[in-house]
C-alpha cells in the first residue's frame, strides 16, 4: 500500500516559508526585539538591533534573562508589568521602565509585549 505524503510535504514547505518570513521581520526590525521564555525569563532570541543597541554580543545576550536588564530597585514595577504581560490579554504595552546597557548606561524604555508560543512553550515577543 502506498501512502500519499504530498499534503504533509506541502504543509512542511508552507511552515518553512512562514518561519523564514518571521525571521526576516524579526531580524530586520528597526527596534530592539527579544523573545523571552515566559516561565524562566531566559532570552531565547534577540534581533540585530538589540545587539547593537545594548552592546552585548548575541552570544552574551542569549545567556541572560530579561531580569538582567533591570536595576534592582525597579524589580517591583517589573514584576507587575510581567504579570500584566502574561494576563489574558495577548498584547500589552508596558509603560516606561529602565534598562541597563552593557556599559552600565541606564535608558528609559517602553515595551510592547506579545504572547507567543515558541517550540511548544509559552514565550513573550518584546519590542523595545
Amino acid at each position: 500500500m502506498r501512502v500519499d505524503i504530498t499534503e504533509g510535504k506541502r504543509r512542511e514547505a508552507e511552515l518553512a516559508v512562514a518561519q523564514d518570513r518571521y525571521r526576516v521581520l524579526f531580524d530586520a526590525n528597526a527596534y530592539p526585539m527579544v523573545v523571552v521564555n515566559a516561565e524562566t525569563r531566559d532570552l531565547l532570541a534577540v534581533n540585530d538591533e538589540a545587539v547593537t543597541h545594548y552592546g552585548w554580543s548575541r552570544a552574551e545576550l542569549l545567556t541572560m534573562t530579561s531580569d538582567d536588564f533591570y536595576p534592582p530597585e525597579d524589580m517591583p514595577t517589573v514584576v507587575t508589568a510581567r504579570q500584566l504581560a502574561l494576563s489574558e490579554i495577548s498584547t500589552r504595552t508596558v509603560p516606561e521602565l529602565r534598562h541597563r546597557k552593557k556599559d552600565g548606561t541606564m535608558i528609559d524604555v517602553e515595551l510592547k509585549a506579545h504572547q507567543i508560543e515558541l517550540e511548544g512553550k509559552p514565550a513573550i515577543l518584546v519590542t523595545i
